[in-house]
């Protein structure tokens, strides 16, 4: 978690809170919109002043691991868990820094947007009070297939960790050296690769968490009923282009 506040505010100021989830497309992290200090310095300068956090979550087959064994362990999404738990973290101890756990917004990009989106419908919808509003820039609901539509992303592991005639392969799993499942991971479809948004690590429905696709959850009225902007990014695609064509 990291944390930007006014550096004058103090714990009664109960300012709002911008809570950022960052992009990547469910498999590359890192410091983009981690560091908030701009959004918060124009808030002070308009005289709305806020404090500013972001999160860190699991990503790729460690966030997102998906197959039947992962669906009946009840493990899916992780990184949607992980989301969630930071939220808890900030209605926890937000206050020790200025800001207020009834004011919280989140907020993300790309895949942090598409993240947004699906927290309004987890739970049917039910907030538990742990934000207020939400923005999403650059992507609302991703078109997901069942948590079984993985499985040969985790074969594919499986059969490079050596856990491939092991009783429990997700246990193996676990257990295999970290440099060794990272490899393999590393030999998955990227972002960056020719299938680009078809990806092979992100949220898919596991029957708990996320209990069916996104848009039908949307069209039964399994959502938040709150305030919330959704935006895009002009051009994005040609992103994707200049990627692909410098790596192939």
């Amino acid at each position: 978690m990291n944390v930007i506040k006014p550096v004058n505010a103090t714990e009664d100021a109960q300012l709002p809170v911008l809570l950022y989830i960052f992009a990547g497309g469910f498999e590359l992290g890192g410091p983009s919109g981690w560091d908030g200090r701009p959004i918060v310095e124009r808030s002070i300068e308009i005289g709305e002043p806020i404090v500013y956090v972001s999160l860190s979550y699991r990503i790729n087959a460690f966030g997102f691991l998906a197959s039947e064994e992962v669906k009946a362990a009840g493990v899916g999404n992780l990184g949607l868990y992980d989301q969630r738990e930071a939220f808890h973290w900030v209605q926890k101890y937000i206050p020790a820094f200025a800001g207020d756990p009834k004011k919280v917004t989140i907020y993300g990009i790309s895949s942090g947007s598409i993240s947004v989106g699906l927290q309004l419908l987890i739970n049917g919808g039910n907030t538990e009070g742990l934000f207020r509003a939400a923005v999403m820039e650059d992507g609302t609901l991703l078109p997901v297939g069942d948590i079984s539509h993985g499985q040969k992303y985790y074969d594919t592991l499986v059969q490079q960790t050596g856990c491939s005639n092991a009783s429990d392969t997700l246990e193996c799993l676990r257990q295999a050296p970290y440099d060794l499942l990272k490899a393999a991971v590393g030999q998955t479809p990227a972002v960056t690769s020719y299938q680009a948004v078809n990806l092979a690590w992100m949220p898919r429905v596991d029957g708990a968490f996320l209990k069916d696709s996104p848009l039908q959850l949307v069209k039964q009225g399994s959502v938040a009923k709150l305030p919330m902007i959704s935006g895009d990014a002009d051009d994005e695609g040609t992103l994707f282009t200049v990627w692909n064509l410098n790596t192939t």
